[in-house]
């Protein structure tokens, strides 16, 4: 039987997901992710590897939430470069990096974090800029 056959012929299993709470992480690595947008653009989206206290294994987390005006937002990590080549400035990556005063993505690691729940309907976690 080959592997597909195999996962198709499983049975629900009787462990809960382990939901984890929002606290402080610490960034263990960063590494960039090629996505497709919407409008099947290929770039790339920043994820940091962090160490949760509630977890053996690392988490990744390619989200963060911080507030726009008046507004808590939740944004993805993509990387976009301005004209001259450095990070644009205004994206969630800059947001990011200046809400943790650090000069880029490297910077990050060994620093630590806030989680934050996504939304109040999702129990994935995304790092607090605010």
């Amino acid at each position: 039987m080959n592997e597909t056959q195999a996962k198709l012929d499983k049975k629900v299993g009787t462990k809960e997901r382990q939901i984890l709470k929002p606290a402080k992480v610490k960034v263990v690595g960063v590494r960039l992710d090629p996505k497709t947008t919407k409008k099947n653009k290929e770039t790339e989206i920043a994820v940091l590897i962090c160490k949760h206290p509630e977890r053996e294994e690392p988490i990744e987390i390619g989200k963060v939430k911080l507030v726009k005006g008046n507004t808590v937002k939740v944004s993805g990590l993509w990387y976009d470069e301005d004209d001259d080549g450095f990070i644009q400035k205004g994206s969630a990556i800059a947001e990011l990096l200046s809400f943790y005063s650090v000069e880029n993505l490297k910077a990050l690691e060994g620093k630590e974090i806030d989680t934050a729940k996504e939304s109040d309907s999702s129990n994935y976690l995304v790092i607090k800029c605010y």
